[in-house]
């Protein structure tokens, strides 16, 4: 009977010793926890981005446009590269590389790593023409407001929260040179930036119609490929009829003609829109935000406290 009087007592004091600690480590997240909390209102943080933001669907007329805009190789002068070539949903909206390959790939339908490219005896980077900087993702487009691109060349003057850029003129871009600035007219910086890798010879221009001199010609004759427009013939008349049939479905305009409705701003536009209807943003801080102050960790809070107190 005196061991089991023993034995118990033992317990008891261990209990009593584990609440205690228990204890001491509650009261330290709680206060951390608070401390957070008071950075979090003062930040006026709501653990989602997309509010008061005009987002679309992926299932849109636009952005349905906008996906087979973005995964066609006839948006590339040698027909050997797509926007999906370097920014593929499954490859978390990017390709797993450290440089991309766009142009001149030995195969042009394999994406992420194994892409690789011809031996054409071109002397850059890895024997083909690698883009030299990483390809970001193009998940959350819908949440950029100040610029993109790696240095921001696509710009919005204001930078305002939740307008992804501000409106047409209010964006802007490169002209014939990087250092030319000029206005973008196509409506939010996902669009404005769907105008570029069409130029660029690394990504989706390659190296051939040496008579297209600048970017603004580029983007020319590749709407002119899609409707057929100054006697483009690069795709057949059917393939033709089909890309305006799209293009009315995709901006409601079921009586327009192929010349007047597939422009660049629209194949950039409606690029834009399917760029932009991805959206992903349920994540641990969030939910934290939110009220579940087991969302993340000890160590991670401080890190947040840290990162909020700006030092």
């Amino acid at each position: 009977m005196k061991i089991v009087v023993f034995t118990s007592s033992l317990l008891i004091l261990f209990l009593l010793s584990g609440c205690g600690g228990d204890s001491r480590v509650d009261s330290t997240t709680t206060n951390l926890d608070k401390e957070l909390r008071t950075k979090i209102d003062g930040f006026g943080l709501t653990g989602d981005p997309s509010l008061n933001r005009n987002i679309p669907s992926v299932s849109d007329a636009q952005a349905q446009l906008g996906m087979k805009l973005f995964y066609t190789k006839a948006l590339s002068l040698d027909f050997d590269a797509a926007c999906v070539s370097c920014h593929h949903p499954l490859l978390g909206g990017g390709d797993r590389l450290s440089f991309p390959i766009g142009s001149e790939a030995m195969d042009p339908n394999l994406l992420g790593p194994g892409r690789l490219h011809k031996n054409t005896g071109n002397s850059f980077f890895d024997g083909g023409p690698t883009v030299p900087r990483n390809a970001p993702t193009t998940f959350n487009a819908a949440l950029f407001d100040v610029g993109m691109f790696w240095d921001n060349r696509v710009e919005s003057k204001t930078g305002e929260v939740g307008a992804n850029g501000g409106g047409a003129g209010n964006i802007v871009m490169p002209g014939k040179s990087d250092f030319e600035r000029v206005e973008s007219l196509v409506g939010n910086l996902p669009a404005t930036q769907a105008l570029f890798p069409i130029t660029s010879a690394e990504e989706m221009r390659s190296f051939g119609h040496a008579e297209l001199q600048d970017g603004n010609a580029v983007r020319a004759y590749l709407a002119d490929r899609l409707s057929g427009a100054n006697g483009n013939n690069d795709l057949s008349e059917s393939a033709r009829a089909v890309w305006l049939e799209a293009f009315r479905e995709g901006f409601n305009a079921p009586e327009a003609n192929a010349s007047t409705l597939i422009t660049i701003e629209n194949i950039a536009r409606a690029i834009g829109e399917y760029e932009r209807s991805p959206l992903f943003i349920n994540n641990p801080w969030k939910s934290y935000i939110e009220g579940n102050t087991d969302a993340i960790s000890e160590q991670a809070k401080k890190g947040a406290l840290l990162f909020y107190s700006g030092y």
